[in-house]
C-alpha cells in the first residue's frame, strides 16, 4: 500500500505542475494576441511590423515547448495512475489470497471456542455440585475427606466414622491400661 500512496502523491504533484504550465501558456497566448493586434495597427510601418512578427515567432516557439512539456507531463501522470491502479489491484488480490486461509482457520477456531466454553460451563456446574455435596455430607464435615486419616486414626490403622472412632479409642485405652 505504500507504493500506492506514493503513486497518488506523485500524480497530485504532476497535476499541480500541469496547472503551472497551463498558466504560463495563458500568459504567452495573451502576449501573442497583443502582439498581433499591435502589428495590425502598425500597418505601413514595416519596421515595427518586423519586430512584432519576431516577437510572435518567439512566443509561438515558447508555446510549442510548453505544449510538449504538458504532453509529457500528462503521459507521465497517466503512467503513474495506471501503476497506482495496478498496485491497488495487486493488493486486492493479495488480500483475497490471505483472507481465504484465514477464513478456513477462523471458522474451526470459532467452533472450538464454542465447545470449550460449553465444557468450561459443565466443569463449573460439576465443581459447584461437588462443593454442595461436601457441605451436605456429615461424614465429610466431622473429619478429613475420604482416604485421609487423622493422626489418631493413622495410629490405630483405620479410618472410621466419628461414631465408631470413639469406641475404638476407648477400647485402645482399656487395652493399654490392663
Amino acid at each position: 500500500m505504500g507504493q500506492t500512496a506514493r503513486s497518488a502523491v506523485e500524480a497530485r504533484g504532476t497535476a499541480l505542475e500541469m496547472r503551472g504550465q497551463t498558466g504560463v501558456i495563458s500568459v504567452i497566448m495573451h502576449s501573442a494576441n497583443a502582439a498581433i493586434i499591435e502589428a495590425a495597427r502598425a500597418g505601413g510601418a514595416g519596421q515595427d511590423f518586423d519586430v512584432l512578427t519576431k516577437e510572435i515567432r518567439v512566443l509561438a516557439q515558447s508555446t510549442e515547448k510548453l505544449a510538449q512539456d504538458i504532453r509529457n507531463i500528462i503521459m507521465s501522470s497517466g503512467r503513474q495512475v495506471e501503476e497506482g491502479v495496478q498496485l491497488v489491484g495487486e493488493a486486492y488480490c493479495s488480500m483475497n489470497v490471505i483472507s481465504e486461509p484465514v477464513d478456513g482457520i477462523t471458522l474451526p477456531l470459532e467452533d472450538i471456542s464454542h465447545s470449550t466454553t460449553g465444557e468450561a460451563e459443565s466443569l463449573e456446574r460439576i465443581h459447584l455440585g461437588h462443593q454442595r455435596n461436601e457441605a451436605d455430607d456429615p461424614e465429610e464435615r466431622g473429619h478429613g475427606r475420604a482416604g485421609e486419616c487423622s493422626p489418631l486414626q493413622f495410629r490405630f490403622g483405620q479410618s472410621q466414622s466419628s461414631s465408631s472412632y470413639g469406641a475404638s479409642f476407648a477400647a485402645a485405652l482399656t487395652g493399654a491400661v490392663s
